[in-house]
């Protein structure tokens, strides 16, 4: 429930993003490498495991978010980013739009 509650943020940035159906296929393939044991299989449950034990997927995640328009959106992001803090030293990419779906790099931590 608390893991719920520090996610809400990501978890509303996921439901209104138009790259939804990329991000549920990237926790999808997260899900297929790590085969975590979750007691439910939701999207939600997914993200909150995600947020907490991978570092590297935030920073996918908020590639993938990008930018919001309007004072909601930045708000919503700016509380995530804070919530979940993303990493200074990991994978960059040169174009962030042309990651294809179901993205999965493991060990992407490291100096540039």
């Amino acid at each position: 429930m608390i893991k719920k509650l520090k996610a809400l943020p990501h978890i509303l940035l996921l439901r209104r993003s138009s790259s939804k159906a990329v991000l549920e296929k990237d926790m999808l393939k997260w899900f297929q490498v790590y085969k975590p044991k979750l007691q439910k299989n939701t999207a939600v449950d997914l993200l909150c495991w995600l947020l907490d034990t991978h570092p590297e997927f935030r920073n996918l995640f908020y590639i993938r978010i990008g930018r919001y328009s309007g004072v909601a959106g930045k708000a919503l992001l700016f509380l995530a980013k804070k919530l979940y803090k993303p990493l200074k030293e990991t994978l960059r990419f040169a174009e962030p739009a042309n990651i294809g779906a179901g993205f999965f790099r493991a060990q992407g931590l490291g100096p540039s």
